[in-house]
This record gives C-alpha cells, structure tokens and sequence, in this order.
C-alpha cells in the first residue's frame, strides 16, 4: 500500500486490526471447540503482527513529515573529526532495533505471535506437521538464518569492518578506511536516523553511512544531533 498517503495508511491498518480483533473476540465468544485449527491461530497471530508493524511504519512515516516542519537553525561551525572500529555486537544490536523496533507494544505484538504458536499445539487435536514445524522455523531456524545474514553484510562492508577515520564538517561527511574513502555532502542524504548505538545517513533506501556514537563525546553527540536538526531532511531519533 505504498501508493497511499501515510495518514491513510494509518486509516486502513486500523481497521483491519479492530477487524481481526473483532473476528478473535466473536470466536472466542462462539466457543474454541468449533475453531481449533491450526489456520486459525496462525492467521490471527501472525496477522496481527504483520499488520501491527505495517501500522508503526505509517506513524512514523507522519512522524517524519511532521519534523520537516520545525527546523531549527544551526549557526555554529560544525568541525568532528573521530576514529574507530565498529564492533559487530553493536551493529548486530542495531539491526534488532530495525527487526522488532525500539517499542513496547511492538515486543508486545510478537509475544502474541509465539503465544498463539504454542496455544494451537495445546488445543490441537492431532499433533501434525504444521504444529511442529512452524515453532521450529519462526523460532529457530528463522532467527539464526537472520544471524548469519547480518554477519555476511557486516564481514563484507569494509567500511563496517575496517578502522576508519571519520570527518564531520558543515557541507560534507568523510570516511576513511584502508579500502574506502567517501566523501558525501549533506545535501545527498535522503534520511537520518538515530538510535541508541548509531547516527545513520541514507543516501538511498538502503544504502547508510554508519556513525558509531561510541566514537563521539556526549558534547559531540548534543551538536552533530543540533546540525541534523537545522537539515531539510527527515529524521528518525531513538534517544
């Protein structure tokens, strides 16, 4: 539903959560004995994830516009310069930020997820091969597969991987590694996030320049976080 707006978005993700609310509650109220099928558990816990995760995204897409309206002006000359490594456990803990996000109720929604996979098992009436295979992908299987998938990215970028030198001024950010040296002005960037471990620049959707905070001081923090403010681009902070 990408072509919709994010407030209509958020319209129609609510609805069909309340509608899947609604359908678990009448059932419930019917009686578990004439809906123990293993579809029925999956379906209302697995949709309720997807769709509960597909409504944050659209918050916080409105979230982003809204924060392009109240700029604040940044008149001071901007001048880090910083080096390190980035450690993989950091960035390992940044991509479970994006995986189940910094809230709450989004810990909230997958813990529905699981509870339903072992309440179908429960009230099962013959144990078969969906009942045990899928607790053992979601769980399992599933999880590490993602490991080994963020290992991969973090072993193959050098920029992740290597020592690095990095340059913060008003017009550009630069990096330096042993086989990397880029050289980005602000303008380029598409979006800034901020979580707890990094400040990261998108060029692209996909595509960021990862700055380790552990790299700065708490002052370098408080500025290089003031500049991103002043910046005619959308951004994202997990303070």
């Amino acid at each position: 539903m990408t072509f919709f707006k994010p407030k209509t978005r958020v319209i129609i993700y609510s609805f069909l959560l309340a509608l899947l609310l609604l359908s678990l509650v009448f059932n419930l109220l019917v009686g578990l004995g004439e809906y123990t099928g293993i579809a029925f558990f999956y379906f209302h816990g697995l949709g309720f994830v997807i769709i509960f995760l597909k409504l944050k995204k659209a918050k916080e897409q409105i979230r982003n516009e809204k924060s392009l309206l109240h700029k604040t002006p940044f008149n001071d000359i901007l001048n880090i310069t910083v080096s390190g490594t980035i450690e993989f456990k950091r960035y390992l803990k940044y991509q479970l930020s994006l995986l189940y996000g910094n809230s709450l109720l989004t810990t909230f929604a997958i813990v529905i997820f699981i509870i339903t996979i072992f309440w179908s098992t429960y009230v099962a009436e013959n144990i078969d091969f969906t009942i045990i295979a899928v607790p053992i992908i979601v769980l399992i299987i599933a999880p590490l597969a993602w490991y080994r998938s963020v290992k991969k990215i973090y072993q193959s970028n050098k920029i992740l991987n290597e020592p690095q030198q990095i340059e913060i001024n008003n017009e550009y950010i630069h990096i330096i590694t042993s086989h990397v040296d880029s050289k980005v002005k602000w303008s380029n960037f598409l979006k800034i996030y901020e979580n707890k471990y990094f400040f990261i620049l998108f060029q692209t959707e996909q595509i960021g320049v990862f700055v380790d905070k552990s790299f700065l001081t708490d002052e370098q923090i408080g500025t290089l976080r003031s500049f991103i403010n002043s910046l005619p681009i959308p951004e994202k902070l997990y303070k």
